[in-house]
């Protein structure tokens, strides 16, 4: 689902990179990158890793704090930043090896309710972001939210379901 909800988004915006992040007991984990991520990051130090634990776990772990990707989900506001290096909270200097560049983002909040459930995260389009951009993530991401979440809740309700069965035996 999240892969659908990403590869949406960057096609609307028309934009080259495009990431799914969730908060998951408080903590940021990137549940799907657009196929270009993927072909960008191939064959990098990075890839491994990340291929790794979105194979094992259905997610990366990314760490907390302060960042202007997760500013949406910290703070709940939308982002739109058409020149990332002149942002204060931009820390690209953090950012792993072999990562793609970033030049522009546009980060909106994904919520459950009152809470901000994460971050629908879209780079480099090649004529800046637009208040139009803006809007239709907005909207994309109310939808999504609403998918993700019933998602989430089936995969709670099959995991109680399976604790039962365990606990039959």
């Amino acid at each position: 689902v999240a892969e659908m909800i990403i590869e949406r988004a960057v096609s609307m915006a028309n934009a080259d990179l495009g990431i799914l992040v969730t908060s998951d007991e408080g903590e940021p984990r990137i549940r799907a990158v657009s196929q270009q991520v993927w072909k960008l990051i191939e064959g990098k130090a990075l890839f491994d890793e990340f291929r790794r634990q979105m194979d094992e776990n259905g997610y990366f772990q990314l760490k907390r704090g302060e960042s202007l990707l997760l500013a949406p989900l910290n703070e709940g506001r939308t982002v739109l930043v058409n020149h990332v290096h002149s942002d204060s909270r931009w820390t690209g200097r953090d950012l792993p090896e072999g990562h793609p560049f970033i030049e522009n983002l546009l980060a909106v909040p994904l919520r459950f309710g009152d809470e901000n459930a994460g971050v629908i995260g879209l780079a480099n389009k090649k004529e800046g972001f637009t208040r139009q951009d803006q809007e239709d993530l907005e909207a994309l991401a109310a939808t999504a939210s609403l998918v993700l979440q019933a998602a989430r809740s089936e995969e709670e309700h099959r995991r109680t379901e399976e604790q039962l069965f365990q606990a039959q035996k």
